[in-house]
């Protein structure tokens, strides 16, 4: 129970979607001790562990909300819990990148898998044909002689993916549910190659390899073609050379190219990361920011007087350096990521002319064009005048999302 009450922290950590496991376990939990009452008193230790244990699992993650927002739960229950505010068009932002399914009829309800199986053809949505066409393996086994734990994994996959399916149809959102299908599919294979008819066990198992066979070959297509994997793998680059570039679906933009320098000539040093979420491999301390959070440059400069005060704020705080990924930063900008007040941004100009020096640039070919990966170092007084500003590439990009919004 501990062991599960573990992973449904980590679950929780990794996808809010997923805050249904512990409530079904849970909720399940409590129904079991309040039908055998005999055995509660001496349950209820470990049924309150088991709560207290996924909640401190969980409670880095709540507690970096809290920090960073003033709510744990951020971006939901704002209005609840207090802290940061949620932009109507924030909102709205995040409901247009997560739309659900919202059937006007049961016919529609039932055409559901076969849109997402079939029909669409989204790299974010699309699900292949292997879930439907083995969908019918668990139907096919005796329903009277479920074991109770595949009982309720029934319960749990018929909770969650119909409301999933209301909320988002990211495929990624709806891992959690998915897993548990994947575990009622092979449970209806395993029984169905136990047949003792052999000609129907025979070509059932050349029917699931020939769908196997079609989903592995969409997938690895979908590798040769988006992630180019070949030439790391014959050895022909290297790992880094390949981090360093970027691959359609893979990791847009990277600012990788620049880590190595950080980790040879700046060990000591932090880094807080402007306009990019991708951290690894970075070697040296770093903060970074989602795209729904608010950066600290961005919070510091908001509640500062001058200039001077951000620098006096990021030092503080132990930053030495901002590594600005240019292009990313544009890519993000859609989100709110560099969205400042006026004030906040004449503060900010200031701070960028009088207190960074340009420590080091590296310009990385990208498919939209030269990407420039700024990493400048913060100082405490005003730098000297005759060193040259490092070009402000935020500012520009700050107001060309804000007239975009």
């Amino acid at each position: 129970q501990i062991l599960s009450a573990l992973f449904a922290g980590l679950c929780i950590s990794s996808k809010y979607t997923a805050v249904y496991i512990p409530l079904v376990l849970f909720a399940g939990g409590g129904v079991l001790l309040m039908k055998r009452k005999s055995e509660a008193r001496a349950a209820m230790p470990l049924f309150a562990g088991s709560i207290l244990c996924t909640v401190f699992v969980m409670s880095p993650w709540l507690a970096k909300n809290w920090h960073q927002t003033g709510n744990p739960l951020y971006p939901f229950l704002s209005g609840l819990l207090g802290g940061a505010p949620f932009e109507s068009w924030r909102y709205a932002q995040l409901r247009l990148e997560n739309t659900g399914y919202t059937p006007n009829g049961l016919t529609e309800l039932w055409k559901i898998p076969w849109h997402l199986s079939i029909l669409e053809r989204s790299s974010l949505s699309f699900q292949g044909p292997f879930f439907l066409a083995f969908l019918p393996f668990f139907f096919m086994a005796d329903s009277c002689r479920y074991p109770p734990v595949v009982r309720r994994m029934v319960l749990l996959a018929g909770f969650f993916l119909p409301l999933g399916m209301l909320i988002t149809r990211f495929t990624r959102y709806l891992l959690p549910g998915i897993t548990i299908l994947a575990c009622l599919i092979g449970y209806g294979l395993a029984w169905v190659l136990e047949d003792k008819v052999r000609w129907r066990k025979y070509i059932i198992s050349g029917i699931f390899l020939m769908i196997v066979y079609q989903q592995f070959t969409a997938v690895f297509n979908n590798f040769r073609n988006a992630y180019t994997p070949g030439a790391v793998l014959l050895g022909q680059i290297s790992r880094e050379e390949y981090r360093a570039a970027y691959h359609r679906g893979l990791n847009p933009n990277p600012a990788s190219g620049i880590y190595a320098y950080l980790k040879e000539q700046l060990p000591d040093s932090r880094v807080l990361l402007v306009g990019d979420e991708k951290a690894y491999p970075l070697a040296v301390r770093h903060s970074y920011s989602g795209a729904y959070d608010v950066n600290p440059l961005i919070r510091i400069s908001e509640t500062s007087r001058t200039g001077e005060q951000i620098a006096q704020a990021l030092l503080r705080l132990g930053y030495t350096h901002l590594l600005i990924n240019v292009l990313e930063a544009k890519r993000l900008s859609v989100y709110g990521i560099l969205d400042w007040s006026p004030d906040g941004l004449s503060r900010f100009r200031d701070f960028w002319s009088h207190y960074v020096i340009l420590e080091h640039m590296k310009m990385v070919s990208m498919p939209e064009g030269n990407n420039p990966i700024l990493l400048v170092k913060i100082v405490p007084q005003p730098k000297d005048r005759h060193l040259p500003t490092p070009p402000d590439e935020l500012s520009g990009i700050s107001l060309q999302a804000a007239k975009r919004l």
